[in-house]
């Protein structure tokens, strides 16, 4: 199996943003192909931005009432 070595943080990139935890656990499986060249923590921006996004909605006040008419 060929094995791709990469940084944690181009390897948070490439699989579409999985946390550190389970990049660190995906490469210590040979079989996976991801090996890393560093574990030094870094900022996404991306995930930054979306979690900060992020609102919660009320149950109650996201469900219709009534009916809705002809469209």
């Amino acid at each position: 199996t060929l094995r791709t070595t990469a940084s944690l943080a181009e390897w948070h990139h490439r699989l579409g943003h999985v946390n550190k935890d389970r990049i660190v656990a995906l490469s210590k499986d040979p079989e996976r192909g991801i090996k890393l060249s560093d574990t030094d923590a870094f900022d996404c921006q991306v995930c930054k931005a979306v979690k900060h996004t992020r609102v919660e909605q009320d149950k109650e006040s996201s469900r219709a009432v009534e009916c809705v008419g002809h469209v």
